[in-house]
């Protein structure tokens, strides 16, 4: 499956963890996991994923801060984590994602600033933090 472009599992009654297996998906463009009852972390192995437009991770239980590595996939236009129980602070790494036009992290739990580094987002349409 290393050729898998397109991966919509959304909508299911998925449990556990996002599998780290997912980074060795290297084509991958589309990867929508949404509205199931995942659980665990976001898995750092998704950043290897480098040609990843859009990711939909929105409406599950995934724990955790929002990792760093997320502000190193340079494809990525579309982010949705909203409605989970995501925490900690917004990573710097965030301003990395040059690309991201629609990006939500709604309904989680996150605290602090919002960093400084989302303004060079120069392509940013939506950005929900509500």
């Amino acid at each position: 499956m290393r050729n898998l472009y397109w991966l919509d599992l959304s909508g299911n009654q998925l449990s556990g963890p996002v599998p780290s297996e997912i980074g060795r998906l290297n084509d991958i463009q589309f990867l929508d996991l949404s509205t199931n009852q995942l659980n665990g972390t976001i898995p750092g192995e998704l950043a290897e994923c480098q040609k990843l437009i859009s990711v939909k991770l929105n409406d599950n239980n995934l724990t955790g801060n929002l990792l760093g590595v997320i502000g190193s996939m340079p494809s990525l236009v579309m982010l949705d984590l909203s409605k989970n129980n995501l925490n900690g602070t917004l990573p710097t790494e965030l301003g990395n994602l040059n690309m991201l036009e629609f990006f939500n992290l709604s309904h989680n739990q996150f605290s602090g600033r919002i960093p400084s580094s989302i303004a060079s987002m120069k392509s940013l349409i939506k950005l929900d933090v509500s």
